[in-house]
């Protein structure tokens, strides 16, 4: 005895699963090369940091270059790769914000008004609040 099913079509809404992964992924997108459809899970900063998933597994990149700290095994796992995400937002923000600092004559490291190593600064007595000395409000 042999069941067959009849597959109707389900009228497209504005709820559908299809219509809402559609609307929400925008950045869905189909390489010819590989032809395998690809989507772009998280862009951060137009492109500088961004983690795409296909062949089974996730991909990071940082500035175009993938960052390959992990087994293709581990990179199958989201958590993994949401880690590895953040990592490279973190190092990107911060050469971003030291070179900014550097720019208006700030510490590139400490955000702080004085260009010194925070051991110079204390032995000169410069690591005051005034000088948005990260430490001095919270001894």
């Amino acid at each position: 005895m042999s069941m067959s099913t009849k597959k109707e079509p389900v009228p497209e809404t504005e709820t559908s699963p299809q219509t809402i992964f559609e609307k929400s992924n925008p950045c869905l997108y189909y390489t010819p090369k590989s032809a395998v459809c690809q989507a772009r899970a998280y862009d951060f900063d137009e492109g500088a940091v961004t983690m795409e998933h296909y062949g089974g597994r996730y991909h990071v990149f940082l500035l175009g270059e993938e960052q390959d700290r992990y087994s293709e095994t581990q990179m199958s796992n989201p958590r993994i790769a949401a880690m590895l995400f953040e990592s490279c937002v973190s190092v990107y923000l911060g050469e971003k914000i030291g070179a900014y600092l550097k720019k208006k004559g700030y510490n590139r490291l400490m955000g702080c008004k004085i260009d010194l190593p925070c051991a110079d600064c204390k032995a000169y007595g410069l690591d005051t609040a005034d000088s948005w000395c990260r430490f001095k409000d919270g001894e």
